[in-house]
């Protein structure tokens, strides 16, 4: 437990991100076979060498499943795994503060979500397997915006730049 709390506290902007989402998590849906054992954290090593730390539900499988924080280095995601994969509703922050909110598929940016850095929305609108893809409004940051069609995360088609 103290490994865990010590990988949340590297990142700055983690402790009040979970403070605020954390009781809402109880809202976001996930699979029925969710098994709420083992909450304490535990580590796990990756292929890279990295430690990694989750704190949540598994499946039958043993794998991360259902509502659950994960922290890697000084990245961290809180939302819904699904057989080891970000799945469903979650929130994925940087060191730095900047973030993605909104729908995962595979681990990948797939339906509605927004992407903040620096503190400004850059991109908000639709996504599939990770790219922008859609309707969407993106925010440049010389102060240029773009409202309208992405297609395998280029713009294309009718928009208003």
């Amino acid at each position: 437990m103290e490994e865990f709390d010590t990988a949340l506290n590297r990142n700055f902007f983690v402790n009040n991100i979970i403070k605020m989402y954390e009781p809402k998590l109880d809202l976001i849906p996930y699979e029925e076979d969710v098994v709420y054992k083992d909450l304490n954290p535990i580590k796990i090593i990756d292929n890279e060498g990295s430690y990694q730390y989750y704190k949540g539900g598994f499946n039958q499988k043993g794998q991360c499943h259902g509502k659950g924080v994960w922290v890697k280095e000084f990245n961290v995601y809180i939302g819904n795994f699904k057989n080891d994969e970000f799945d469903g509703t979650g929130l994925f922050i940087t060191e730095q503060g900047d973030y993605y909110f909104g729908q995962w598929k595979n681990s990948l940016y797939d339906g509605y979500g927004s992407i903040v850095i620096a503190k400004k929305l850059v991109y908000r609108g639709f996504f599939k397997n990770g790219k922008k893809e859609g309707f969407g409004e993106e925010v440049h940051p010389d102060g240029d915006y773009y409202d309208g069609a992405y297609y395998n995360g280029e713009k294309n088609g009718r928009g208003t730049y």
